[in-house]
């Protein structure tokens, strides 16, 4: 029986990982886009019968039967009748069928069409999700309330501050001086959401009522930044944390701060949802991760300045980075995309025979390579052919 599962951008990795320790193959490995659309359900079912017939063509090259093949195809072919695959909002599918082993995934984006049997599973297509997640939290920020956020480099995930304040009034709603300050006269009723008064902290014209309200505003963040830190510093290793929204708040945080690992670059503006007035997700996330970015790829420059300074402790051709990465040695693996390289690998002999074409019992290097690298947790790489190390398709930084 297949197994269903849905998948997010911080799932995703670690079930791809688990199912690469079930290393028994063959393997079909399929992916496809799914149209949202309420009346496309056929056109992705006969996406998912495409890939099928692709992959029954494939049989011969990995000298499979045809009643073996069909058995490995049976399972896939029964999720085209499958409601539950098909249900709910899902951008993709990808499905993995070995003798031993059937899973099917509901993805959160499109994949390239692939059909793909191979001894290995065929991750390809989800090389640039399987690289480091670059974990970060951003802070919004706001008259209105705050909000903390879980990203990564592909996804953005509200984290519920239960036990802690999320807006001024849950700290000061007994403080009547203050209720009374922050809804200046200044303000016209109906201008706020709902046709309250819209929060006004610096309006009042007397100096002593404005370090009040700033006072009461930097008892709100201390608050906050027990309840944020009690969430950020649970993680390992410890993750970069961004603030968002205007210039004022953000110093008056900065203030309470005690989080070691809040960084001094912000996203400068409140990032708001215009109808709801809640934080946009998305476009908070598109903003702070130009901000935390940086920092991630530090770790893949470094990567890279240690190849270039250690050659004898490289492998930059796609036969050799394949050896190294199946006896555990590769740390680092930069692929390039597109190429695609043909062979065999002899485990028994530590030998590797390259083709320029597919042949019979040829598995893809490129691929088998990143598959090993990740099942001995190493880390892999997606770049353009231009920027591997070395010029080549493949380039693998050793541990010894």
């Amino acid at each position: 029986m297949t197994q269903i599962k849905t998948v997010g951008p911080s799932t995703l990795r670690a079930t791809i990982r688990a199912l690469l320790d079930r290393d028994t193959g063959p393997w079909v490995s399929l992916y496809a886009p799914v149209d949202r659309a309420w009346n496309k359900t056929p056109t992705n079912r006969a996406r998912l019968r495409s890939l099928i017939d692709e992959a029954r063509d494939q049989a011969a090259a990995v000298a499979l039967s045809a009643p073996d093949m069909e058995a490995l195809l049976a399972p896939v072919t029964a999720l085209r009748n499958a409601p539950r695959f098909w249900q709910n909002n899902l951008s993709g599918v990808a499905a993995f069928s070995a003798p031993d082993a059937h899973v099917a995934l509901r993805l959160p984006f499109a994949p390239t069409m692939t059909a793909a049997v191979d001894p290995l599973v065929h991750v390809r297509p989800l090389w640039r999700y399987l690289e480091p997640n670059g974990t970060f939290y951003a802070l919004g920020l706001s008259a209105g309330g705050v909000a903390l956020f879980r990203g990564s480099r592909h996804h953005m995930e509200p984290v519920p501050l239960d036990d802690g304040p999320t807006s001024l009034d849950d700290v000061l709603q007994f403080d009547e001086h203050i209720q009374s300050l922050r809804y200046h006269t200044k303000t016209p009723p109906g201008s706020g959401k709902g046709g309250r008064r819209s929060a006004i902290f610096y309006g009042h014209e007397d100096a002593g009522d404005r370090r009040y309200v700033k006072e009461g505003v930097l008892r709100f963040f201390r608050a906050l930044d027990n309840e944020v830190r009690a969430v950020v510093e649970s993680v390992r290793p410890p993750p970069p944390l961004v603030l968002a929204g205007v210039e004022e708040l953000r110093g008056l945080y900065r203030q309470v701060n005690k989080y070691a690992h809040l960084l001094d670059e912000a996203v400068e503006t409140s990032v708001i949802e215009p109808e709801s007035r809640t934080w946009d997700a998305d476009a908070l996330h598109r903003r702070a991760w130009t901000v935390v970015r940086p920092r991630f790829d530090e770790d893949r420059e470094d990567a890279r300045n240690r190849f270039e300074a250690q050659p004898e402790r490289t492998a930059a051709n796609p036969g050799s980075a394949l050896l190294a990465a199946t006896a555990g040695r590769v740390e680092a693996l930069f692929v390039a995309e597109r190429p695609r390289v043909w062979g065999t690998l002899n485990d028994d002999r530590h030998a590797v025979q390259q083709h320029d074409e597919r042949a019979p019992g040829d598995i893809e290097f490129l691929n088998a390579a990143a598959v090993r690298t990740l099942q001995t947790s190493g880390t892999v790489y997606v770049s353009e052919a231009a920027e591997v190390p070395a010029g080549g398709p493949i380039a693998a930084l050793l541990r010894y």
